[in-house]
């Protein structure tokens, strides 16, 4: 998962998106050409190519490989069991496609 929002728009072909918040809801959907996916931060998700698909993926931040804008596994995992364990520090993660 991102640390920052992702904006996908689907060109061509589809796909499947399977994606999940700390809150463990699962959205799973088909994505065809000309819908616009919005990611929020901290939401696992996959693409999944059910043909060949092209697509355009536009940041707000432009990339730094020293300063990566998204979650190791690992890190993620722990980031996810510190919100379990303090709660109070959790945020409303929401799951939408636009």
């Amino acid at each position: 998962p991102a640390k920052n929002p992702e904006r996908f728009l689907i060109l061509d072909g589809k796909a499947a998106l399977k994606a999940g918040n700390p809150e463990n809801q699962i959205l799973e959907e088909i994505i065809e050409p000309f819908t616009e996916l919005l990611i929020y931060p901290n939401i696992l998700h996959t693409i999944m190519p059910l043909e060949k698909i092209m697509f355009i993926e536009y940041r707000s931040t432009q990339f730094d490989p020293k300063n990566s804008d998204t979650y190791s596994a690992n890190t993620y995992k722990d980031y996810i069991d510190s919100l379990v364990s303090n709660p109070s520090q959790s945020q409303s993660h929401s799951l939408s496609l636009k």
